[in-house]
């Protein structure tokens, strides 16, 4: 709380600064001269002084890229949590106050002292009406209540960052809700793919699919106009060709895995072989196999319980060649309980990040392209099961996709048992160069 103090018969105000706010603001305790001798005048003019303070520590506690809006922000929440009419009169003419000493001392620092007769409006006494505007909620900030609609929806952690981001990216180009407008979301959309930068029409239907629950949570609170839908019918262009080549990944030829595997083995690096060889006998996606832990295990089946979408958890029977593969991992399983241990986990429990980049570097000096990545494995996987001639809905099964017919995909039971492990025997590789022919070379 502020006070006044007399020095040298003009009146001071003070305040002490919190601790987590001192280092931003630099002092333990904020002063200014109230410029009378009237302790009467000096009572009037204090409540004007604390307000800003009480904003600038607000900023300087939770600092965000706009101080202009920050400061609005902590206007707007005291106007919200008025206990009565006369008390929100009261603040919105402190707020009138302040935004007319900050548009007067903008007019005073570029010589103009009368703004009529000049005409001229600078920026500074331009953020002054902004201010105002926005502490009074005749315009409300996009991102003003974004972090109160993350914490309201039932998702994982990842997924609620990527909706912050998707959001927050929004609202460079919209910093106010008032400026959202079908013509200009469309405008804003078609930007996104065409221009130098451009992402795919997919992410941007993502995008706008996020955009679109946060307004309706924002018209919920009577902050945007109902009756608008400003992210629906939104046409996005085709993506450029050269971006979708660069999206599409190919199938590794099976010898190939099986030199991967061989490149590895003759860097020490039996962790990452060990992946390749789940990844090339399963089909299984890399998040999904860096998370396989003992209990996964299931007698002679792998249980995948972490996957891409809902289609993805599943049982897959353990080809003949993984069987001791997996025994041993099982066997010398670390602490954590991983088949693969000792991986760095994100904050979003996701442990493919290095292992990941290790299978990078080491496709990369085997000479394979951009096109070629981890998930090719799995293309590998898929591609040999059609060759072999495995049942599309069998394959489906198996590599976690959603059999796209109504009754299949609706009330189909699935492949038996049987079936997943006829399947899954129908993977064959090369054998390594120099150890003779697989046994398993064909089916």
């Amino acid at each position: 709380m502020a006070w006044i103090e007399r020095r040298r018969r003009q009146w001071w105000a003070f305040h002490d600064v919190p601790a987590d706010a001192q280092a931003a603001l630099g002092t333990a305790r904020l002063r200014r001269g109230l410029e009378t001798e009237v302790k009467a005048e000096a009572l009037r003019r204090l409540p004007v002084v604390e307000a800003q303070w009480r904003a600038d520590i607000e900023r300087a506690r939770s600092p965000v890229r706009d101080p202009v809006e920050a400061d609005a922000r902590f206007w707007r929440k005291a106007v919200q949590g008025a206990k009565s009419e006369m008390e929100r009169g009261a603040i919105l003419d402190m707020v009138a106050d302040v935004a007319r000493d900050r548009r007067d001392a903008a007019l005073r620092r570029v010589g103009i002292l009368d703004e009529r007769a000049s005409g001229e409006v600078p920026p500074e006494a331009a953020e002054a009406d902004r201010f105002f505007a926005l502490a009074t909620g005749k315009v409300v900030g996009t991102l003003e209540h974004l972090e109160e609609w993350l914490a309201t929806l039932q998702v994982e952690d990842k997924t609620r960052a990527m909706r912050r981001s998707a959001i927050t990216g929004f609202a460079e180009t919209f910093p106010h809700v008032h400026l959202v407008t079908r013509k200009e979301v469309q405008r804003w959309s078609s930007g996104q793919v065409t221009g130098a930068n451009g992402r795919h029409p997919t992410t941007i239907r993502r995008m706008l699919s996020d955009l679109r629950t946060y307004w309706r949570y924002l018209a919920a609170l009577g902050v945007a106009p109902e009756d608008a839908a400003p992210f629906d019918h939104i046409e996005l262009p085709k993506g450029r060709k050269k971006a979708d080549a660069e999206d599409t990944r190919k199938p590794f030829e099976p010898a190939d895995v099986v030199r991967l595997v061989q490149a590895a083995e003759a860097r020490g690096d039996q962790q990452l072989a060990d992946l390749i060889r789940l990844a090339m006998f399963t089909g299984a996606r890399l998040e999904s196999l860096c998370a396989l832990k003992v209990g996964d295990v299931a007698g002679t089946s792998l249980v995948i319980r972490r996957d891409k979408t809902a289609a993805g958890a599943r049982t897959i029977p353990l080809h003949p060649e993984l069987v001791p593969v997996v025994k041993r991992l099982a066997k010398g399983a670390g602490k954590d309980g991983y088949l693969l241990p000792d991986l760095e986990e994100t904050k979003y429990g996701d442990r493919s990040g290095a292992i990941g980049k290790r299978f990078g570097r080491l496709k990369t000096s085997l000479g394979f392209g951009a096109d070629l990545v981890f998930h090719s494995i799995r293309k590998t996987v898929a591609t040999l099961f059609k060759h072999a001639g495995v049942p599309e809905a069998t394959a489906a099964d198996l590599l976690g996709h959603r059999i796209p017919t109504m009754t299949y995909g609706l009330y189909a039971a699935g492949a038996s048992e049987a079936d997943k492990r006829a399947a899954i025997e129908k993977l064959v590789y090369p054998a390594p160069a120099g150890r003779g022919r697989s046994k398993r070379a064909r089916t």
